[in-house]
């Protein structure tokens, strides 16, 4: 499978939905992608190994791969991204120089945290997290990363948050 292809990431027991992105790394434990969202490139997503049960390369993906080099938006995936994925604790030690906000999830239980990593721990990271009305939560909260799923930085939903969040940090 061409790497530099946009793929579509099955994960049956998380969500019926595909993932649609390009493989950027991969570890023993994870998986980094940037992800494609309607032809607009939506930042990174790093998922769990252990969760993936399929990755397939379709016409479809194949013909957006096209599409996306003649827009010149292919040329900003980043290949190179500097992330460490060896374990969640290297991903965030390392995202943190790029990245403010990012979205922690466990989607087995339906849990979605939005905000700033304030420390990161040996098994967990803690979060100052705010609210989709744009209110921070009055405490921090810590996660584990057993219980993480997925993790994004730099998507759009996320960068709107973080602008927004900031003025008032």
């Amino acid at each position: 499978m061409d790497t530099k292809q946009l793929v579509s990431i099955g994960r049956e027991d998380i969500n019926d939905n595909d993932i649609n992105g390009f493989l950027i790394k991969e570890s023993e434990e994870l998986l980094l992608v940037h992800i494609v969202y309607d032809f607009t490139l939506d930042g990174l997503q790093v998922i769990r190994q252990s969760d993936v049960s399929d990755i397939s390369q379709f016409n479809t993906d194949i013909f957006q791969t096209e599409r996306l080099k003649e827009l010149g938006i292919y040329e900003q995936i980043k290949f190179d991204a500097p992330c460490s994925i060896d374990s969640w604790r290297d991903f965030f030690t390392s995202a943190q120089r790029d990245f403010t906000f990012f979205i922690v999830e466990d989607e087995r239980d339906g849990v979605f945290h939005l905000g700033l990593i304030t420390d990161i721990n040996p098994d967990s990271i803690v979060m100052r997290t705010c609210d989709g009305a744009g209110k921070w939560h009055p405490t921090s909260t810590t996660i584990a990363y057993e219980a993480i799923t997925s993790v994004q930085a730099g998507s759009n939903y996320s960068k709107v948050y973080e602008e927004f969040m900031m003025r008032d940090k």
